[in-house]
């Protein structure tokens, strides 16, 4: 299971970008950065979304599944 996690988490962290190496004669400390894959990106929002509002989503679901459960018990 161990394995499974660090390998989404690889997955999910991205790819490795190395810095670009300029030979202007400037000292310049560049770090590289990772590029998630566009699903990783997708699925990021969709949480940081849930997190910010999951009340109001959670709120919208229970009043539309509540008169559907009522109506379907009283028919």
């Amino acid at each position: 299971m161990k394995h499974i996690l660090n390998a989404v988490g690889k997955w999910y962290q991205g790819k490795y970008i190395p810095p670009e190496s300029r030979s202007d004669g400037n000292l310049l400390f560049v770090l590289g950065c990772y590029e998630q894959p566009l699903l990783a990106k997708i699925l990021g929002k969709i949480g940081r979304f849930w997190l910010r509002h999951w009340q109001w989503i959670l709120t919208i679901l229970v009043a539309m599944i509540v008169p559907l459960v009522v109506a379907l018990i009283t028919k």
